[in-house]
């Protein structure tokens, strides 16, 4: 039997944290010696008082939500910057008029940003300025008793146009609307397109001829890819 104590290792072997080989060094000698057995229960007296000797026990399912309520009530507001005036004035109801002429500016500016995209890939000295007066305006409106509105700009010969709608119902994944353009009777595919959840949307036009040699134009609802020949409901209409 060793005569030599074994204190200072002691408090890691409380603890559990020793290596094997010491771990089991330890145990050999405290087999032998009543001091170091003494020390070793002193030690583990104290070690029941910590905190990790609490048993683990899972919280309420209501506590996290609790805590969470209180920190919210508890933190301040977050401070509104002030709306510039011009974007205050968008958001106040518009008359139907006013409503239409909003809606013109905004067609008409995209569609002056997208010739002049159009105009970079020809020479310099072949660019002219863009106007709205170089654009034609066709107002769709829906059936009776239909509230969607659109609007068809086209250039001014007829090389591009694009379609704005408002106001249709989303439709669902099956589902597309697609734009008729109307020529002596024979209708031509202009694309489909789908609406956003407040039921606006927007297509640029594939035509396979200058848009100005229509005469109408048509929006119905067709299966997810479009099909050769109007099948749906129409929503839209309109004439050059």
């Amino acid at each position: 039997m060793s005569t030599v104590h074994i204190s200072d290792t002691i408090p890691a072997y409380t603890l559990g944290i020793l290596e094997d080989a010491e771990q089991e060094e330890v145990r050999r000698h405290l087999s032998g010696c009543a001091a170091c057995q003494e020390e070793v229960r002193a030690y583990q007296q104290v070690l029941e008082q910590l905190p990790m000797a609490v048993p683990q026990r899972n919280p309420p399912l209501y506590l996290r939500a609790a805590i969470l309520q209180r920190a919210a009530a508890a933190a301040p507001a977050p401070r509104r910057a002030a709306r510039p005036a011009w974007l205050a004035w968008l958001s106040h109801p518009l008359s139907p008029a006013a409503g239409w002429l909003a809606l013109i500016l905004i067609v008409v500016l995209a569609g002056i940003s997208l010739s002049q995209w159009q105009q970079l890939q020809i020479p310099a000295a072949a660019v002219t300025p863009t106007k709205a007066s170089d654009f034609r305006l066709v107002h769709m409106t829906s059936p009776p008793n239909g509230q969607a509105t659109g609007l068809l700009v086209i250039s001014d010969e007829g090389t591009f146009g694009t379609l704005v709608v408002d106001g249709l119902e989303p439709l669902g994944p099956a589902q597309q609307y697609q734009l008729w353009l109307v020529k002596d009777g024979q209708r031509s595919n202009g694309g489909v397109f789908s609406v956003q959840d407040d039921g606006y949307g927007v297509l640029k036009i594939d035509s396979p001829l200058p848009l100005i040699q229509y005469q109408t134009f048509g929006v119905t609802i067709e299966p997810f890819g479009g099909s050769p020949g109007p099948t749906g409901k129409k929503v839209l209409g309109g004439s050059l």
